[in-house]
């Protein structure tokens, strides 16, 4: 064989080597004998090696383009930069814009308008909310209510505001709304059609002492008393209702003053006197030191006087004239001096005890006849016309400090 035909069978078997261990790898480029296109094409998410490269899904070549390979070769962390956190909201011109998961990243959506409303968008930073907030001013405080139309109105949380809202209907229970404005609070009452028109007052109903009185918020007619149980009429004196025998004139001492030097006064107040009566029909007779006759007598001076009418008389050197409706020189009494208050010779009130000489003066449970102002308890309704028995003065009677006449003229029964 000659050198020439060597070297071609060398090069036809080069050749034929070649072809049979080629790369087959799938190339638009390469066209087969039947000129048909090799199409072997990787498959990006399936895990299989498709084009038989010795690469799977994302690590071939031609899946660097496809979705779910997009990588940043950098971190090797999905290229989400810069998109939002599922769950979280954001405010985007007034509109509630919630993140929501996606393909391959989370996206804004699921919007709610503010604006439809009449609201305001408003983002909490701290747990990544947002909400519309209604503009409104808060009318009212948590606990409050009022009165509307007879109804009670309460505050509470409407629309994103404190304000009042129908809470109770009183005229569903034949009531009434009334307004307390101090403790700005409303609640039904009981309907209320007055009796009368002055808390305090008293009236005659029959023989039955009334007293107006403020019972559920509304001012009623109230029994006290019926005087028919003890035998006895009502009479209005000085405006309160108090029991008395029918017919009888009755008046005491109701105030006395035995202070320093001349400061002597007594104070005679009229518990009844029907028809009127006049005081010079009446006489102060004083006992000195335990006389049963008296030492002096003083008639006092003319004076018309009816039920709860009051009369001072006072020595005529006393410091308070001006408070006295007599003076009289002989009105000298001490500590230990009794005294009888009498009208037409009959004994409507004795003070201490007549025939008796205490010493300086009367004393018990606190109280003494001597250099004192003593008041007669609001519960008395009669004199004592008993001179001869023992006289306590803390029984009927309060202490106040010497020459004390702040009271004088103004003694009141009690209701």
């Amino acid at each position: 064989m000659t050198a020439k035909t060597l070297t071609l069978l060398v090069l036809v078997m080069t050749w034929g080597t070649a072809c049979a261990g080629g790369n087959t790898k799938s190339n638009v480029n390469n066209v087969s004998n039947a000129n048909n296109v090799n199409n072997l094409i990787e498959i990006c998410n399936d895990g299989l090696d498709n084009d038989d490269d010795g690469d799977t899904d994302c690590d071939d070549s031609e899946c660097v383009s496809a979705a779910n390979c997009q990588t940043n070769n950098v971190n090797n962390t999905n290229n989400c930069a810069g998109s939002c956190t599922a769950g979280h909201q954001q405010c985007a011109e007034n509109v509630v814009q919630t993140c929501m998961a996606g393909d391959p990243c989370p996206t804004w959506g699921n919007t709610v308008n503010c604006t439809e409303t009449s609201a305001t968008c408003t983002v909490n930073d701290v747990d990544h909310t947002a909400s519309c907030v209604a503009n409104c001013t808060d009318e009212c405080a948590s606990g409050e209510s009022t009165c509307v139309n007879n109804e009670v109105h309460a505050c509470g949380t409407s629309g994103g505001c404190m304000t009042f809202s129908l809470d109770q209907d009183c005229a569903l229970t034949d009531q009434v709304c009334e307004y307390n404005a101090l403790a700005q609070e409303a609640t039904c009452v009981t309907s209320c059609v007055p009796g009368c028109t002055t808390e305090g007052v008293d009236q005659c109903n029959g023989t039955i002492i009334e007293s107006c009185t403020l019972v559920a918020g509304c001012l009623q007619w109230v029994t006290e008393t019926d005087c028919a149980t003890q035998s006895k009429s009502c009479q209005l004196v000085a405006g309160s209702g108090v029991c008395q025998t029918v017919g009888s004139l009755n008046l005491f001492i109701s105030e006395y003053i035995e202070g320093t030097s001349n400061n002597k006064a007594l104070e005679i107040f009229v518990m009844s006197a029907p028809g009127g009566f006049n005081l010079s029909s009446c006489a102060i007779e004083i006992y000195f030191n335990g006389n049963t006759t008296p030492t002096s007598s003083i008639t006092l001076s003319s004076s018309s006087m009816t039920s709860g009418g009051k009369f001072v008389i006072c020595d005529s050197q006393c410091e308070f004239p001006a408070s006295c409706d007599q003076l009289a020189g002989n009105l000298t009494f001490n500590g230990d001096d009794a005294i009888r208050l009498s009208c037409s010779g009959i004994t409507m009130d004795i003070f201490g005890k007549i025939g008796e000489d205490p010493g300086t003066s009367w004393s018990a449970g606190g109280v003494s006849t001597i250099d004192a102002t003593l008041r007669r308890k609001c519960g008395t309704i009669a004199g004592d016309t008993n001179g001869a028995d023992a006289f306590d003065p803390s029984v009927e009677w309060t202490a106040a400090s010497t020459d004390d006449v702040s009271n004088l003229g103004s003694f009141l029964p009690c209701k």
